[in-house]
């Protein structure tokens, strides 16, 4: 019948319309989820480029560190080797100038010096320039040289005086000459021994061992036999 044929429809309307409002709610919901989980990419996505921008400073600022650390080291490493390189150093002077009535060996002071100076080039240069016999057997110190030298002067003017063929008469009396000798003072000229002993002293007591020796090296026959030990410790020097 008719009212059965409206009924129908409007059942199978009412049905349509629920379906087009599930499928527009679906849709809605659909596009909410989407809309969602776009939002949450990307608020991770911004948390994680943040996080990872905080460890790439971070890690900027460790690196940093770690220069620094390692120039701080070669820093204090340089200041403990030039704290040896100081010790040893003078380690060898105290062995040169340690008051000893004879010249000693500092062989064992050298070694620790060159083990300290490593690669050092200036250092294990000046070690090399040394005379092997000056650390083997020591050194004179300036005062030591003095000393020596007066006994050797001594011994020189006494020789000056004696003729080719002096016989124990001839030496008792150029030791009595020797001691009443006119001395002369400062840079005395001339060639005689008197003047040579005069100005090896002046070097002496100005401190220039090399004049000293070219001084005393200028003596010949007996006085230059007798004064050859003495040199030999001054070119050590």
């Amino acid at each position: 019948s008719y009212d059965e044929r409206v009924k129908v429809l409007l059942e199978r309307e009412k049905q349509l319309g629920h379906q087009r409002l599930e499928n527009s709610l679906l849709e809605q919901a659909l596009a909410l989820k989407k809309e969602f989980t776009s939002e949450v990419r990307k608020r991770v996505e911004d948390e994680r480029d943040g996080r990872l921008g905080k460890l790439n400073d971070l890690s900027a600022a460790v690196a940093d560190l770690e220069k620094l650390t390692v120039g701080w080291n070669d820093v204090v490493d340089t200041n403990q080797r030039t704290q040896q390189l100081h010790v040893a150093v003078e380690a060898v002077r105290a062995s040169l100038e340690s008051g000893s009535a004879h010249p000693r060996p500092f062989v064992r002071e050298l070694v620790a010096l060159k083990e300290i100076a490593a690669d050092d080039a200036v250092v294990n240069a000046a070690i090399a320039s040394i005379n092997p016999s000056a650390y083997q057997r020591g050194l004179s110190t300036s005062a030591q040289l003095v000393d020596r030298f007066r006994t050797v002067a001594g011994e020189v003017r006494k020789a000056s005086l004696l003729p080719d063929d002096a016989g124990v008469a001839s030496h008792a009396s150029s030791w009595a000459l020797s001691k009443v000798m006119f001395k002369k003072q400062g840079l005395a000229t001339g060639d005689d021994v008197e003047s040579i002993l005069t100005r090896t002293q002046t070097y002496l007591e100005e401190g220039d061992l090399d004049a000293a020796a070219r001084e005393m090296n200028g003596l010949q026959g007996w006085a230059k036999t007798l004064s050859k030990d003495w040199l030999g410790e001054v070119r050590k020097v």
